[in-house]
């Protein structure tokens, strides 16, 4: 099977797509988080350790 590429997304009239971070980055981490950012988003805690996350799982309760 051949792989093949789709169109970059559009948003419908009305809504504005974000545009693309070039600091996300895909890690090469079997167990690791989905996606994370070279530095510490703005609206995010800087002491926080997932705050370079893109996104992380949610915690666990029992």
């Amino acid at each position: 099977m051949s792989a093949q590429s789709f169109p970059p997304l559009t948003s419908p009239p009305g809504l504005d797509a974000p545009r693309p971070d070039p600091s996300m980055r895909i890690p090469d981490v079997a167990a690791g988080p989905v996606g994370y950012f070279d530095e510490v988003p703005a609206d995010r805690d800087a002491e926080d350790p997932a705050a370079r996350c893109l996104a992380t799982r949610p915690a666990m309760s029992s």
